[in-house]
Order: C-alpha cells, then structure tokens, then sequence
C-alpha cells in the first residue's frame, strides 16, 4: 500500500482496472439462464408422464410413485431457481467490478490531477456532484 504525501505522489497513480472478463461473464449467465429455462421448460411434460405412469397404477407403490413425482417436480423448480441465482450472482460481480474500475478511475485522475497541481499549483478537489476530480488545468 502507498502511503499519501506530496513527496511520493509519483507513486499514486492509482491502481489499474480489475481484470474482469465481461465478455466471459456473460456468457455463463446466458448459459445458467439457458439451463434454468430449459430445466423449467421439463415440468410440463414431466407432470405429463406421470400423470399417464398414475394411471390404472394402484395400491402402495402407485402413492410411492405419486409422492416422488411431486418431489422431483419440487426440485426441479429449486435447480432451477438455484441457476437463475447464479446468473443473479454473476450480473451483481460484474456490476461490483463495474464499480471498482470506476473508483479507481477516478483515483488515477486524482493522482493525475495532483501530479499537474504541483506543477501549476492549486488545490486539488472532487467535484461535488459528479464526483470527477477538478483542479486548474485538470477541470472539465
């Protein structure tokens, strides 16, 4: 970590972007929505079959073959929450990601800022509203 000071300001150039794939990243929220979508699209056709195995299918085992068939039906639609999660998940890294690469965008036009500061003089500031670093020569 670097310490802040005017005598290594050289130093602060601020850290660069996350290496983050979002090309990458996108693609396995499309394919965890794919497989959501895909295993939800199996419910009908799933309720379906065994509605047709139930029938003229009597006695204890016909209650045993009902009773897995409603729990298959449950847990089918818990894998296909639990892939929409992840693509969930994956959309909040990337916008965390997002976040990141902006604060330290702006941390490395501070540092910028302070470099041209010393060498006009002047303080450097935030802009209060848009956040971007203001100085001088270094105002937008």
């Amino acid at each position: 970590m670097v310490g802040v000071s005017t005598s290594n300001i050289d130093a602060l150039k601020g850290m660069s972007n996350v290496e983050f794939d979002f090309g990458v990243s996108s693609a396995v929220k499309a394919a965890f929505r794919a497989a959501a979508a895909k295993v939800s699209g199996q419910r009908g056709s799933r309720a379906g079959w065994r509605s047709t195995g139930l029938t003229d299918f009597k006695g204890h085992f016909s209650e045993v073959f009902r009773a897995n068939g409603q729990i298959q039906l449950a847990d089918l639609d818990e894998v296909a929450d639990q892939l929409r999660e992840v693509a969930t998940k994956v959309e909040q890294l990337e916008q965390v990601a997002r976040e990141e690469n902006q604060r330290r965008q702006v941390a490395r036009e501070w540092a910028r800022c302070e470099r041209k500061r010393d060498a006009v003089g002047g303080p450097a500031r935030l802009h209060a509203s848009t956040g971007h670093v203001v100085v001088g020569p270094c105002e937008q």
